[in-house]
């Protein structure tokens, strides 16, 4: 019997040791490696630094979860700065975890990563933050491949359908991208109506490329030879030009933008008319910035306009902005759309004035725009989320529209910040909303003088100062 107990204890020992092995092996394994892989030169590359062998992508809404895989073939002397990774994530209730990396020299030799990882920020800013998890691989040389993999996971209680931006800096040989969209029970909601289900729309894929549609609702997607997107001083929002698909959770009007559009204006409308309100709060306020003394286009126009980013009104349209949050929360039998921190709702500045204005009897209305440093709007593509900024329309009793950019610290009266201008956005009308285009940015508005009063020596040298004055607002 003594006998028979150690030996079961001794079967069990190997059980748990075999079972350690596996888990071990299965969160430590790597895709093969090609010898097609390993004898890749710049030259064979077309004169490229460094190439992607194989990059994958999946995001999970029943997991609540992104998963990314890159390998990276190191061709040249430059090419060795990919060794400085990079991850980028945003929201206060987002992480990186399970990151796995190792550096395979020329000669097969791996190195595993085994580093410190860290965490900086990014941007920072009223409402908006990123942060990246950033580590280095070591004994990286031309010839080696290096990779990297890490899940990300969101506890938003959202569902963040997928927005596969398919180019990178660099070339992809091959790249996978999956999507498995929610599969639990009861209605998914989005912010006005029951989902139907999740759609897409594709933006400039190769021909023959074709997003395959499995089990499940799973969303797969196959592309070789991607070519890479160098971003250039100056140049368009990149993920506006890059290849991609764009998935939606939605009606069945999403087949059909225009009717989309119609659906989404009438829900923004009713919405941004709620968030302003009728608050006799507001009018006082609006009252009290209007000092008796002003002259009739200073109460309208410049003093209004600036007074509403004073403290008191940020606080009192901060207190708009708390609204219903309780009611946006998730339920036990609804899913909701998000994107992060939940969809973004109208900002603090501009429709507070907006909602100043009225209750001076001053005709204004709300715009939202694509700035076109983010993204060239798109009517045929069913995401709200591409009118991502807001102007105001102000008409001062002369018939006239008047675009004015308060949530732009600085931004004077009449004048837009640059992304806002020349852009289309859906703007709220008398009888209802439409779809218009700002105006463009004048010249005149950005007029750079240099005034400088010199003084001639008798020695013939010119002495004095020469200031620069610019009429552009800062961050115009």
């Amino acid at each position: 019997m003594k006998m028979l107990r150690v030996r079961f204890l001794l079967n069990l020992a190997i059980v748990f040791f075999l079972l350690a092995s596996v888990r071990a092996f299965a969160f430590d394994d790597w895709l093969p490696i090609t010898p097609e892989d390993m004898k890749l030169t710049s030259a064979q590359a077309n004169g490229a630094s460094a190439v992607i062998l194989y990059h994958e992508h999946t995001s999970n809404d029943n997991t609540d979860s992104r998963f990314e895989y890159y390998r990276v073939k190191v061709l040249t002397e430059r090419g060795k700065k990919f060794a400085d990774v990079e991850i980028y994530y945003g929201g206060p209730e987002d992480v990186i975890g399970e990151i796995r990396a190792r550096t395979v020299a020329p000669d097969g030799a791996v190195t595993p990563f085994s580093g410190q990882v860290y965490d900086r920020e990014v941007i920072k800013s009223r409402g908006l933050r990123f942060k990246a998890k950033t580590f280095t691989l070591s004994n990286v040389q031309v010839g080696s491949i290096i990779e990297w993999r890490y899940k990300e996971y969101w506890a938003d209680r959202h569902l963040r359908s997928a927005r596969w931006i398919l180019q990178e800096p660099l070339m992809q040989k091959r790249a996978h991208f999956s999507y498995i969209p929610y599969t639990g029970s009861g209605q998914i909601r989005t912010e006005h109506s029951n989902a139907d289900g999740v759609f897409f729309v594709t933006i400039g894929l190769p021909e023959k490329a074709e997003v395959r549609h499995g089990i499940n609702d799973r969303h797969e997607l196959d592309l070789t030879d991607i070519p890479a997107y160098e971003e250039e001083e100056y140049s368009p929002p990149a993920d506006a030009m890059k290849m991609r698909v764009l998935f939606y959770y939605g009606s069945i009007s999403m087949r059909k933008p225009d009717e989309f559009w119609k659906e989404e204006g009438k829900f923004w409308n009713k919405s941004v008319e709620k968030f302003i309100g009728h608050s006799e709060a507001v009018a006082n306020a609006a009252r009290g910035a209007v000092l008796p003394a002003d002259t009739p286009a200073q109460q309208n126009r410049e003093d209004l306009c600036v007074r509403a980013e004073a403290e008191k009104l940020e606080l009192l349209a901060e207190s708009f902005n708390r609204g219903d949050e309780e009611k946006r929360s998730q339920t036990k039998y609804q899913r909701r759309i998000g994107t992060g921190a939940g969809r973004r709702r109208p900002g603090r500045s501009y429709p507070t004035v907006i909602a100043m204005l009225h209750a001076l009897n001053i005709q204004a209305f709300a715009m939202r725009v694509g700035p076109r440093d983010e993204i060239f709007f798109d009517a045929k593509i069913p995401d709200w989320r591409q009118l991502s900024a807001e102007v105001a329309i102000v008409n001062m009793g002369d018939g006239k529209d008047t675009f004015v950019d308060p949530g732009t610290p600085g931004c004077p009266f009449g004048i837009l910040d640059w992304p806002r201008t020349g852009v289309m956005g859906q703007r709220q009308t008398a009888n209802g909303f439409e779809f218009i285009k700002t105006p463009e940015s004048r010249y005149s508005q950005a007029l750079t003088q240099h005034v400088a009063p010199l003084t001639l020596a008798h020695t013939s040298t010119i002495k004095g100062q020469a200031p620069v004055t610019s009429n552009t607002p800062e961050g115009i």
